[in-house]
């Protein structure tokens, strides 16, 4: 992998534990977490609408140990 190169993908295991935070969290926590959710996402060329809830908790699921 080139330097660099790691940056610049989408890490879907951060991006699950911000959304779960925005499901979860209280009304202040939400609205930053989804703000936070569009933002890591906007750059690689998706949406929030374009994400799926059980996609994003499946990723989170097969990613912990």
């Amino acid at each position: 992998m080139m330097a660099g190169q790691h940056k610049n993908k989408l890490n879907l295991d951060r991006l699950a534990k911000i959304w779960a935070l925005a499901e979860r969290g209280d009304a202040g926590e939400q609205a930053a977490a989804r703000n936070r959710a569009e933002a890591l996402v906007k750059p690689h060329g998706y949406t929030l609408a374009a994400l799926t809830c059980p996609a994003l908790r499946a990723v989170r699921n097969t990613t912990r140990p």
